[in-house]
């Protein structure tokens, strides 16, 4: 199986930071499925509904403000996409 983990908040100066790995069926294919950055709020929305009715599995991590303090947001974001990896049921 192939995991996609991405991040939101790791640039942010104050907040979590938030980790997602997603694991989607194979050749599934959707295009709203991309940078969320280029897409619009409308299309965020859709991709997530697209999302939670096709995934597999899926895993959310938040790290607090503390965390990344201590950690840096680089250590901090690394340890989250490895939390939620290993957190996958399938």
């Amino acid at each position: 199986m192939i995991v996609g983990v991405d991040e939101a908040g790791r640039g942010a100066l104050a907040g979590p930071l938030v980790v997602a790995a997603v694991i989607l069926p194979v050749n599934f294919q959707s295009s709203f499925i991309q940078d969320s950055k280029i897409l619009t709020p409308n299309q965020r929305n859709i991709a997530y509904q697209i999302i939670k009715k096709n995934r597999i599995d899926c895993k959310v991590i938040f790290k607090s403000p503390r965390e990344i303090e201590e950690k840096n947001p680089l250590g901090a974001t690394k340890e989250a996409m490895v939390e939620a990896v290993l957190g996958l049921k399938n």
